[in-house]
């Protein structure tokens, strides 16, 4: 392995650690909760309580779908750099697997309510992040099989 896809493995897992202890505290604060948000937009903002309240599960579900995109993109990218030829699969399976964790620890939690259909999201959010990967990827091998010299 070349220092240069070492450096790359390494920070890359230092991210994906990071997001996934972001995502793993925020299911137990309660600042997270879309209660806060909501009331945070009524008091600052002027908003009615049912605007807020759209405003928040628009927002909300947003960040889901875009959020889990981004983070099957980063382990399939992460799992790329490693060589597999699945690393697509591998991506996904990475990302859903970090999605249900969150929503079941939601469940544990008395103020957060965890459902199947936030992880649904996310899975619609990681296939389509998969996508533009592939569409990124699509004539280029993964850096193992690369020709010495060549940008793939």
């Amino acid at each position: 392995m070349s220092r240069h896809r070492f450096i790359q493995i390494f920070i890359l897992t230092i991210v994906l650690v990071l997001i996934i202890l972001f995502l793993l505290r925020t299911s137990e604060d309660p600042r997270w909760g879309a209660g806060i948000w909501r009331s945070w937009l009524e008091q600052h903002l002027g908003m009615n309580p049912v605007s807020a309240d759209f405003t928040v599960k628009a927002l909300r579900k947003s960040l889901h779908f875009l959020g889990y995109a981004f983070l099957g993109i980063l382990f399939a990218i992460y799992f790329r750099l490693w060589g597999s030829k699945k690393y697509q699969v591998i991506g996904t399976i990475a990302a859903l697997m970090v999605a249900g964790l969150d929503e079941w620890l939601q469940t544990q939690s008395s103020f957060r309510s965890g459902q199947s259909t936030d992880v649904l999201l996310d899975l619609s959010g990681i296939v389509a992040g998969q996508l533009l990967l592939k569409l990124r990827f699509r004539k280029q091998r993964p850096p193992t099989q690369r020709r010495k010299g060549t940008l793939g």
